[in-house]
């Protein structure tokens, strides 16, 4: 049987890779089907809770959770109200928190679960649309679905599943969740307060309205306060020239554009409201994600027509609201909004767009909105309001039905639009790790009317001349794919270490250049030669292929050296957090050239030296090798993956290549070629033949004078399969016709006698 692999997953580009801000929906998000969620709780801790809607308290419970995707339990669980405004609702919004009495437990990735009534939205989908307009439009957002809610058995409702923006939604999005998070509230309105960092610790209503969710010890507002200064105190005219330093601007301008078609209106630039702020420690500029998306599309408090309000001056202008003003006032920022406006009506936001999505998710959820026994309390609403409002108005707050509001805000912001040209933006700028005698590569996002704009980057290495280098757009340059407005090229390998200096320019057909950085230049430095250490595969949902020296089935990462020397170990770290990368020591071994060795990445170290102090997340996460304190912990090899399957393994293929793989058959603690022979303990080969095989197979050792003792055939999941003892030969032949041997990958483990000493070899072998 041959080896079968999945398509190619994604690109690996050694230190970084390309790809989607947002994670896969996974498990527990998966939208294409409604789960259940059963919370078993004391009656009167439930009781308290629906009485004492102001109360935080959390009460200990049972997690179910049941879909056609998984099954699973989760005990002592903490259960709490979770809301603002809508605390005061008949149909409550709930709270649930894995890690809140079992510190650092998560169920499949996340510590937090929010489960939303929706109560203001008789279509119980409009939250959902906003969520999925911002991953499309590649902007971080929270991961949501729909899910059955019974509380004792008893059916709550139909609620939406809404992903906290905690550390793990940081991690996911960026990379790095070690910055400061601040949860923006009413009236958060970004103004200008002083240069005193505590002064914007000020309190509304008993919280804070910039309230840090992470480095809380440190309490450090400093870097908050030279945002929002940069934001009052630069003019209007140059805002773009500084801006950019400290803020994911062009980010921002994407999330004003849905925020204003979706009539987002309880965000920032409304109603100075729900919004988050990170400091991303690898970029060092503010990030900003919208959350709470549920008043949107058409749902009014304010008695204004959200379908023809004007684009550029959809902001509160009765108060103060300088970032959303001054960007828009702004002459390169509102081109810039003008070119995403367009692109986003263009490409998401539009009828022929929408309303397939709308008409799924309405059959999906429809029957468990029929029978949600709370849905009408709070408006009357009927199981006809809920088929209505998808196209028809039902008064009072819900002014417009769901698709007549999209065709409505799509045609009256098409012809708001100014016919204006936007120099070329620049976005996305990186370049890998380079080592000595590596190439460096550098690659950015340009987008712009023009298809084929002009891009290069100017350089310089240490204090040389200065070089111009193209950029390319055709797949053929460390760009990725042709046409995918990633540009790139390398500069040919450095012989010695060295810091490189580079801008980076692009033109349009109408002669306009933008420049990056607008000022000063981006450095790298191309260090000394590194380790021939890789990353050969690893398992991140090991249940029952592959288990550790206490029996216990734990992921697992594969280490190879690919190299022509021995590689000492122990002054290397492995880690599952870029921004962390010292986070666990490798042991003090050696590892030999072509050779393997297994960590368990189970968060066990008492169990042994080959136990790592962190797990990997199915999901998707991190995985790095990095190198020693004097080598600056730089990067030796690391991989960013996504969703994984149980028991089945990601690999390269063939051992050390670039290329990665979903692999059917794992190979932990070898090759991940199957044909051939990998042994352990010495240098003398063994033959088997023939292989693939398909009745038979032979083995034979390579002299007469050493000689089989015990031969033991183990399937892929490590089950014994077949035991040959005693054999006292030199050669055996095994037929396998009479057993029925599914085809698949074997291992084949045999001892070898030689001089009274034996010897342990493994082996692989191909049934078909």
């Amino acid at each position: 049987m041959k080896k079968i692999y999945a398509l190619f997953v994604f690109f690996v580009f050694s230190q970084y890779a390309y790809s989607q801000i947002n994670p896969p929906l996974g498990i527990v998000y998966n939208d294409s089907v409604i789960p259940k969620i059963y919370i078993n709780i004391n009656p009167d801790s439930l009781a308290f809770l629906i009485s004492n809607q102001n109360s935080d308290i959390e009460f200990h419970a049972t997690f179910i959770y049941k879909s056609v995707l998984l099954t699973d339990t989760v005990n002592n669980v903490a259960f709490s109200l979770r809301g603002n405004t809508s605390l005061q609702a008949q149909k409550k919004s709930f709270k649930i928190s894995f890690n809140t009495y079992n510190s650092g437990r998560d169920f499949y990735g996340i510590e937090k679960m929010n489960l939303n009534g929706e109560h203001n939205d008789p279509s119980i989908v409009r939250s959902k649309l906003c969520w999925d307009l911002l991953k499309d439009f590649q902007l971080p957002s929270a991961r949501a679905n729909h899910v059955e809610l019974y509380l004792n058995n008893s059916y709550y409702g139909l609620y939406m599943n809404v992903e906290q923006i905690d550390e793990k939604f940081l991690k996911k999005r960026f990379g790095n969740n070690n910055g400061n998070l601040f949860k923006c509230l009413y009236p958060a309105d970004l103004a200008y307060l002083g240069s005193n960092p505590d002064l914007y610790k000020l309190t509304f209503s008993g919280y804070r309205i910039y309230d840090l969710k992470t480095n809380q010890s440190a309490d450090n507002y400093s870097d908050l306060a030279k945002f929002i200064s940069t934001i009052n105190n630069v003019s209007t005219s140059n805002l773009h020239m500084h801006l950019d330093s400290f803020f994911n601007t062009n980010n921002y301008i994407k999330t004003l554009c849905v925020d204003i078609l979706t009539a987002n209106w309880d965000g920032y630039a409304y109603n100075k409201n729900n919004f988050y702020l990170y400091h991303n420690s690898k970029t060092d500029k503010f990030e900003y994600i919208p959350y709470d998306l549920d008043n949107t599309f058409g749902i009014d408090w304010f008695n204004i027509n959200w379908t023809s309000r004007n684009i550029y001056n959809w902001y509160k202008t009765s108060e103060n609201r300088p970032l959303a003003s001054k960007i828009l006032q702004n002459s390169e920022y509102r081109k810039r909004f003008t070119f995403y406006m367009r692109q986003l009506l263009s490409n998401y936001f539009n009828a022929v767009k929408m309303n397939p999505r709308i008409d799924y998710l309405k059959n999906l959820i429809q029957s468990s909105a029929f029978g949600d026994p709370f849905r009408p309390l709070d408006y009357n609403w009927s199981i006809t309001d809920f088929v209505n409002s998808y196209l028809y108005s039902l008064g009072a707050h819900v002014k417009f039905g769901l698709k007549p509001y999209i065709s409505q805000r799509y045609t009256n912001a098409l012809n708001q639009l100014e016919n204006t040209d936007t120099k070329p933006i620049i976005t996305n700028v990186k370049n890998n790790e380079p080592r000595v005698n590596q190439d460096i590569i550098i690659q950015a996002k340009i987008e712009d009317e023009t298809l084929n704009p002009m891009v290069n980057i100017k350089y310089q290495i240490n204090n040389g001349n200065i070089v111009t280098l193209d950029l390319f757009d055709d797949g053929q340059h460390n760009d990725f794919f042709a046409g995918d407005k990633i540009y790139g090229n390398s500069i040919t390998s450095i012989t010695d270490t060295a810091t490189v200096f580079y801008q980076i320019y692009a033109t349009d057909s109408l002669n306009q250049t933008s420049i990056f950085p607008l000022s000063g230049y981006l450095k790298l430095k191309v260090w000394g030669g590194k380790e021939s250490l890789i990353i050969n595969e690893f398992m991140a949902g090991n249940s029952s292929f592959y288990y550790d020296n206490f029996g216990e089935y734990e992921d697992w990462i594969e280490i190879m050296n690919y190299g022509n020397t021995d590689i000492f170990l122990g002054d290397k770290y492995l880690s599952d957090d870029f921004s962390e990368p010292t986070k666990w020591k490798m042991p003090d071994t050696v590892l030999y050239p072509n050779q393997f060795i297994v960590f368990f990445a189970d968060n066990s170290v008492p169990q042994g030296l080959l136990h790592t102090n962190f797990k990997l997340n199915a999901s998707g996460e991190q995985i790095g090798i990095f190198d020693n304190f004097q080598k600056n912990n730089l990067p030796i090899d690391t991989i960013t993956f996504f969703s994984q399957n149980t028991n089945i393994s990601f690999g390269r293929y063939p051992d050390a290549a670039s290329n990665w793989f979903v692999m059917n058959y794992p190979t932990p603690s070898n090759s991940n070629v199957l044909t051939g022979i990998n042994k352990h303990y010495n240098t003398n080969n063994l033959i088997v033949y023939p292989n693939p095989a398909t009745t038979h197979f032979t083995i034979k050792t390579p002299a007469s004078e050493l000689k089989f003792d015990n031969l033991y055939i183990y399937n892929i999941y490590g089950q014994v399969v077949d035991v040959v003892t005693n054999i006292n030969s030199n050669e055996y032949y095994h037929s396998f016709y009479q057993k029925n041997y599914p085809e698949g990958l074997y291992i084949l483990k045999t001892e070898i006698i030689q001089e009274s000493k034996k010897t342990e070899y493994i082996i692989k072998l191909i049934i078909n």
